[in-house]
């Protein structure tokens, strides 16, 4: 996980498309950006698109409504580094104990956990 330095909270590594990505692109890139960590394989387990959670008001009053397709994979590489200036701090993180952190990134580690159980696609 991620201590944004945005919010002082703590999220799932993410971002958005640069021109001509696709969405494992934007994934493995974001990842290794903001955690140092190399990701492949990566295989998708939900999608995000609920505008009461979706959509987040940043520190300079940006106002965005994301679309989020969620990914899990097994195969990395690496130890968890800070990697830019949007970072505080970076560290894997148990699900059991999980830090304060934004809501709807809560809302994707719970819709992982329900995949894992029932491995039906979640759509929150």
């Amino acid at each position: 996980m991620q201590h944004r330095s945005d919010f002082n909270v703590w999220g799932i590594p993410g971002g958005n498309a640069e021109e001509g990505e696709d969405l494992q692109s934007v994934a493995i890139r974001e990842t290794m950006e903001e955690t140092g960590i190399r990701i492949w394989n990566l295989r998708p387990f939900g999608f995000g698109s609920d505008p009461q959670f979706e959509t987040v008001t940043f520190p300079n009053g940006d106002v965005c409504q994301f679309f989020v397709m969620m990914f899990y994979t097994d195969d990395f590489e690496g130890v968890p580094v800070v990697g830019d200036d949007e970072s505080k701090a970076v560290g894997w993180v148990h699900p059991d104990a999980l830090p304060d952190m934004l809501p709807n990134m809560r809302r994707s580690v719970e819709a992982f956990q329900r995949f894992e159980g029932t491995g039906v696609f979640q759509m929150i």
